[in-house]
């Protein structure tokens, strides 16, 4: 397949790219409920536990990497001032005459700027997304709090939530880990399954925040008539729930 291909394929899959954090939840429900369904007895059985994780991990780098490039689509198209920093930002790496070919085989600028940047790890990830705010993307996401509701957590009323500390390091070995278990079935490397839980929990929180930040979101400021929610994992592995139409 040539790019042009490989693009129109993500756009088929991806659908609008207003649904990106829907898109993400199923996605990694995907492998968490695979993970747990399942999960074999530890005992006599760490060798499959452990495998099961690698496989875990390598999915779990694979949603948030097709989130944040989905997201940096969507950012992207929706502003053409937006755009064109984006472009200045990482040059054109095409040349102008292959971005033509593209624009004329019914793709967007915006499309093709969004092929041009990479996340498969946190540091481009922090990098490309600084564009947008001025300032290291991380550090806004540190400093950001949401008022949302956390349905999985059983306590009344609305929580004030913020990232923990410690986030970007978790991040960070997520992808770390992908590549080597992806790139080296030699590894050695064992994942503690309590590590597992804090690196699933730091995808799942991480993605969710950011479609919160007011540059990201598409909610007017101040809207006291919807409240967001934050999902946990306990949230994606219930089997008690369906996705609805608006």
């Amino acid at each position: 397949m040539n790019k042009s291909d490989i693009l129109k394929q993500q756009r088929l899959h991806r659908g609008d790219t207003r649904g990106f954090v829907l898109n993400f939840l199923l996605n990694f429900a995907s492998h968490a409920r695979l993970m747990r369904t399942f999960l074999p007895p530890t005992n006599g059985k760490e060798d499959i536990l452990q495998a099961a994780m690698r496989a875990y991990v390598i999915g779990m780098a694979s949603s948030l990497e097709t989130y944040f490039r989905d997201l940096y689509l969507h950012v992207i198209q929706r502003d053409p001032v937006v755009l064109q920093r984006a472009l200045q930002a990482n040059g054109r790496r095409e040349s102008l005459s292959a971005i033509t070919r593209y624009i004329a085989d019914g793709l967007t600028e915006a499309e093709v700027a969004s092929a041009q940047v990479s996340f498969q790890n946190a540091e481009s990830i922090d990098r490309n997304f600084s564009v947008f705010f001025g300032q290291s993307f991380f550090e806004v996401l540190d400093q950001f709090e949401a008022l949302c509701a956390i349905p999985s957590v059983n306590k009344p009323g609305l929580a004030n939530f913020r990232l923990f500390p410690g986030w970007h390091d978790q991040l960070a070995r997520i992808f770390v880990l992908r590549h080597e278990f992806a790139h080296d079935a030699n590894s050695k490397t064992l994942i503690n399954p309590k590590e597992m839980q804090s690196l699933e929990t730091t995808a799942i929180l991480v993605c969710q925040v950011t479609a919160l930040l007011p540059a990201i979101s598409s909610r007017p400021p101040n809207d006291q008539n919807v409240v967001p929610a934050i999902l946990l994992i306990a949230d994606l592995i219930s089997e008690d729930w369906e996705v609805v139409s608006d």
